[in-house]
């Protein structure tokens, strides 16, 4: 029952934005990470909680824009126990994961103490790649360079 209303919960805050929030690894990431569920109902709640919180934060259809000019068919946020690379390895960015395959995105973060300031750094990298593919100013950053 206890995971069940977590299921149900994430299925509905995904709903309200337009995402799909997830509590396990996407199957698509398993080749190259290797992460460890989270399994503890109040855990997975107050991490439910903080997500929704952070995905308040952002302008209406925030996320449909992002999927639009990113060129993503899909948005998926996985919130787990842990995440590492599927060797083993710490991932380079801390704790949390932020990427593309095959023109859907994914943002994978632990669930614990820092989970608000994770899903903020992640959705930083969303809005970083949102605004690079609206401007074309980095294109041409060499040519702006001295000689």
């Amino acid at each position: 029952q206890g995971l069940a209303a977590c299921a149900a919960y994430a299925q509905t805050i995904g709903d309200t934005y337009g995402i799909t929030v997830s509590l396990e690894l996407p199957e698509a990431l398993k080749q190259d990470y290797a992460c460890q569920e989270e399994y503890q109902v109040s855990a997975i709640q107050d991490a439910l909680e903080e997500l929704e919180y952070v995905l308040s934060q952002f302008n209406e259809n925030y996320y449909e824009r992002v999927k639009r000019v990113t060129e993503s068919r899909s948005f998926t946020i996985s919130l787990v126990r842990s995440i590492t690379a599927a060797n083993g390895e710490p991932l380079p960015d801390g704790n949390g994961l932020q990427i593309w395959v095959a023109g859907d995105s994914y943002i994978v973060v632990p669930v614990g103490a820092d989970t608000r300031s994770q899903l903020y750094h992640q959705l930083w990298h969303m809005t970083e790649t949102y605004v690079l593919n609206r401007n074309a100013v980095l294109d041409t950053w060499d040519w702006l360079n001295p000689s």
